[in-house]
């Protein structure tokens, strides 16, 4: 529940937060902390309030981090390819939400700990903070003119985002 809560809140502070700065460095940041949160969690004795921070922070990150997906899609490839690409992002992020768990439980079931998975997790997260840090900033959206047949309703030319 509490990370559902964070995930909702995640979400619409992300799209502020866009506003705001670069995507890719914003993506950067929250995964560097999810990533100091699971390493909390597995080298810290931790007290109940900063256990619960860390799994609200995991949750909050991974609400922006869905918004940062689908703003940096459109951006680096365009929105005529954004549901070819939103659909591998969608594939990928609900595919690591089933598997992820179950590995999860499987390592606990095996060590009796959640350490070494939170470990694991922590260098795939770092990882990811590397490669959103060597991604540039994205394309400023152009304008694109109307082509032949193509008008709004009130007959002025048509103007979208082209990448």
């Amino acid at each position: 529940t509490l990370i559902g809560f964070a995930l909702l809140a995640g979400r619409f502070v992300g799209g502020w937060l866009l506003d705001r700065m670069r995507a890719s460095l914003l993506g950067a940041i929250l995964v560097m902390g999810m990533a100091a949160a699971c390493l909390a969690l597995q080298m810290m004795p931790l007290s109940y309030g900063w256990a619960l921070f860390a799994v609200w922070f995991v949750g909050f990150a991974t609400g922006v981090e869905s918004d940062v997906a689908a703003y940096m899609a459109v951006r680096m490839f365009g929105p005529r390819s954004y549901g070819k690409i939103g659909a591998c992002i969608t594939v990928c992020s609900y595919g690591s939400a089933a598997i992820v768990p179950l590995y999860f439980a499987r390592t606990f079931d095996l060590t009796s700990s959640y350490g070494d998975a939170l470990m694991i997790a922590t260098y795939a997260l770092i990882f990811s903070t590397l490669l959103l840090l060597s991604i540039g900033p994205a394309k400023p959206a152009r304008p694109r003119r109307a082509t032949a047949g193509e008008h709004s309703d009130d007959g002025a030319a048509a103007v979208g985002l082209q990448s």
